[in-house]
């Protein structure tokens, strides 16, 4: 066979081969190629972990911090019913998770279970926050302890939310020898007209070395802008030590999420 037959041979024959590859690979390529995603199951796309962190939105578990429980009480609200109160830190910073599970258990003098309130909280970034559960019922026994613990692992998301800006004025503390009560001022003060609805807040009141002596929690159902409103708080008993220092927490949520 001629050099030029054998060629010629060649040739026809790559034709063919590209034509195959245009019309039956490339596509087949394309109909079974999948782009890498944040669900694949696969550490890709410049992810540090599998599906996590990089690209994603989710925070790879090793790059996570726990929340930080830095105290919980009890106290007392009403005859056979107890208030249990934890503070809570989030060390991550721009990560948040949602619906993490927690529970109290109260205790008795004798460091026997009496009661147990289960819940789920939202965590926000960079925030420090109480966790508040009113009306535990204990029954005839006596509450002498309480202690706090997630229940789930939360999954963290990066994002940087963009909460409302509210302000709290004039925290005055009365009736300290009968029943107290907190009054201050609350402040929608967001840059546009948006109204805050079901808002919490939680008053914390400490003593001299900086220990909870007692909380209460209210909600504003409507704060418009600009329209400063009174809120209270209230104990039905006094304290047995001195109130030295107020705190009053909004638990704001981020704007736009839902209530």
């Amino acid at each position: 066979m001629s050099l030029w037959a054998t060629e010629r041979k060649l040739t026809y024959f790559s034709i063919v081969i590209v034509f195959l590859l245009i019309v039956i690979a490339l596509p087949g390529y394309y109909f079974l190629y999948k782009p890498p995603t944040c669900s694949d199951g696969k550490q890709n796309q410049g992810e540090q972990g599998v599906d996590c962190s990089g690209p994603c939105k989710i925070l790879c578990p090793a790059l996570a911090l726990d929340p930080v429980i830095h105290w919980q009480r009890v106290f007392p609200s009403s005859a056979g019913f107890y208030d249990a109160i934890a503070y809570i830190e989030n060390p991550n910073l721009g990560s948040y998770a949602r619906n993490v599970s927690y529970e109290f258990d109260v205790y008795d003098q004798n460091s026997v279970l009496i009661a147990a309130r289960k819940g789920t909280v939202d965590i926000w970034a960079n925030k420090k926050f109480p966790i508040f559960e009113a009306g535990i019922s204990t029954g005839e026994r006596k509450a002498a302890a309480v202690t706090f613990q997630f229940t789930n692992k939360p999954v963290w998301v990066i994002n940087n939310l963009t909460f409302p800006l509210v302000t709290i004025s004039n925290p005055i503390l009365n009736k300290e020898d009968t029943m107290p009560r907190l009054n201050a001022t609350l402040t929608n003060a967001n840059t546009d007209f948006s109204p805050i609805q079901s808002l919490p807040l939680v008053a914390i009141l400490y003593d001299t070395d900086g220990n909870a002596i007692g909380a209460s929690r209210t909600v504003v159902d409507y704060l418009e802008k600009n329209k400063p409103q009174n809120i209270f708080f209230i104990w039905p008993v006094p304290f047995s030590t001195q109130v030295a220092q107020k705190e009053i927490i909004p638990l704001l949520k981020p704007i736009g999420s839902s209530q």
